[in-house]
């Protein structure tokens, strides 16, 4: 299913329209592994809702950063898709600009660092899977 948003610019008086997600029914990845992860110095613990990394202790993060940081981190080294990220943290009856995602992901590099993600180019997003 594809999802179209037009906006109206005012100033402009023109319409534009913006990609949001493309849902692909046979990709779905649900967080309903609610146990804790642990990879190398990377802890995310679902009782507290906190993470831990290099030994610091980060206390709770926004909570779509820390269900998109848990998706990350539940296939270390696998790159997931914008849509399998956008049906697994926000799920497909919301509609989410891909923008949001990028938003996400730069906040999570901010917090941890800019190796921490892996990118790859018009593919999507991963954990690290060298993170020490």
């Amino acid at each position: 299913m594809l999802f179209f948003v037009l906006l109206h610019s005012s100033k402009r008086c023109a319409f534009r329209t913006i990609f949001v997600s493309l849902i692909d029914n046979s990709m779905q990845f649900e967080l309903t592994n609610r146990e804790n992860i642990s990879h190398n110095s990377l802890v995310i613990d679902y009782n507290s809702y906190t993470v831990a990394y290099n030994g610091k202790n980060y206390g709770t993060i926004p909570i779509k950063e820390f269900e998109l940081l848990s998706l990350l981190a539940s296939k270390p080294g696998r790159i997931f898709t914008r849509s399998e990220i956008i049906n697994a943290v926000w799920g497909r009856e919301v509609i989410v600009i891909d923008r949001t995602i990028d938003v996400h992901i730069r906040k999570l590099r901010i917090r941890f660092g800019d190796d921490f993600i892996t990118t790859i180019k018009a593919r999507g997003y991963g954990l690290n899977d060298k993170i020490k």
